[in-house]
């Protein structure tokens, strides 16, 4: 069962990505939990310590947890099939509703002054770029590829990923996470051409 404070801090996310952070006030976010607005201050001083308590979350739980499985390391051998398959678990991880609420937030919030250590729409570039660069250092090894500077290679990649996400997983639309797959085999197929022309799909 969720805990008051886990409540109150799912609330205030809902809330912001819809009103904004400044938008949002600490008697909304009572109201909607169904809690006294002075019971709030028994879990958090104030409301930039709930938003604070929103961005740690997601950097513990960052794109890489629990994505790069075992299961889908021991594909790499097979580095198309690799990439494609790891893509659409992003993809779907992208879809969640928190990941939604995270990334309108991000998107609303990026360039207001707070004095939190605030995550930024760079924190998961960040993030994803250390993954790929890993993956395509990887598969280097192997040498399934062109030999490129891996760093490059992550950046091209991930560029049009993090366009698709903004483009089709920021919303509710249904059609949102099929027209993302669609779009993101396409980019795939033309990356992997790029940096390795000579072998057949």
């Amino acid at each position: 069962m969720e805990s008051t404070k886990e409540r109150i801090k799912n609330t205030a996310l809902d809330l912001f990505a819809k009103e904004g952070y400044a938008g949002s006030s600490i008697r909304n976010i009572a109201k909607i939990v169904g809690i006294r607005e002075s019971a709030i201050y028994n879990h958090y001083g104030s409301k930039e310590e709930i938003i604070e308590a929103i961005f740690i979350d997601f950097k513990k739980n960052s794109e890489s947890t629990g994505l790069l499985t075992d299961e889908l390391l021991d594909e790499i051998e097979n580095p198309y099939k690799f990439i494609s398959d790891f893509c659409e678990k992003l993809l779907r991880f992208w879809d969640t509703p928190k990941q939604k609420k995270l990334i309108r937030l991000l998107m609303v919030e990026e360039f207001r002054d707070y004095k939190i250590d605030k995550l930024s729409l760079n924190d998961l570039i960040e993030d994803l770029r250390k993954i790929w660069e890993m993956i395509f250092a990887e598969i280097t090894k192997y040498g399934l590829i062109k030999s490129f500077d891996t760093k490059v290679l992550a950046n091209e990649f991930i560029a049009p990923l993090f366009f698709i996400r903004l483009q089709f997983l920021t919303d509710e639309n249904r059609d949102g996470l099929n027209n993302a797959i669609k779009e993101t085999k396409k980019h795939v197929n033309f990356f992997w051409n790029a940096i390795d022309s000579d072998k057949k799909l």
